[in-house]
């Protein structure tokens, strides 16, 4: 009952119908709160720099949009808590709003919505789009760099038949045109 009434207060809040609404939900379960309160929910594991992309997608329209163009890396490729950061992007709601990010957040696991209540949302950030964008170029960069270290110590095995040696050269090059090509976009910004 209340988590109805809760439902149909955000509705409102939002000025949508139930049923637009309703695809928003997480269905309920049959264990009540009561049952879920008294254990201990599984902390999500979130890398900080993933944490901030999070965070500022969650207050700010632009940085949101920003970054749901970004095509690669994927978000749930940046890190731990990359999945989360996927879910925010993904979204159409205005998470910006509180009425709305109580309707997304009501779409989330425990773990998730635990984590996004930590995040401090109150506290507005200057240059939110700029300083989102640095981060997304040195996750993006670590990554990237990570690829190459891992494909060029793979090429000093000496069992590698010649397709494996191709293979591996590829990936090291590959992944250095990527941090190039961030390279070049942090100096245009």
């Amino acid at each position: 009952v209340l988590r109805e009434s809760r439902a149909r207060m955000i509705c409102v809040g939002l000025r949508i119908t139930e049923a637009a609404f309703a695809p928003h939900v997480k269905a309920a379960t049959h264990e009540s709160e009561t049952v879920t309160m008294g254990r201990e929910i599984q902390r999500l594991p979130i890398q900080e720099g993933v944490r901030q992309l999070c965070r500022l997608s969650l207050i700010d329209p632009d940085t949101k949009a920003w970054l749901a163009k970004q095509n690669s890396p994927r978000p749930h490729e940046l890190g731990e808590g990359g999945d989360l950061l996927g879910k925010i992007l993904e979204s159409s709601l205005a998470l910006q709003q509180p009425s709305a990010r109580a309707a997304f957040m009501a779409t989330l696991t425990a773990a998730e919505e635990v984590a996004i209540s930590e995040l401090d949302l109150d506290r507005p950030q200057e240059n939110s789009l700029l300083v989102a964008q640095d981060l997304w170029v040195g996750l993006a960069a670590a990554l990237y760099k990570e690829q190459r270290s891992a494909a060029a110590a793979q090429l000093h095995k000496h069992d590698l038949t010649s397709s494996e040696r191709t293979r591996l050269q590829t990936r090291v090059a590959e992944a250095t045109k990527q941090i190039l090509d961030l390279q070049s976009r942090l100096n245009d910004v």
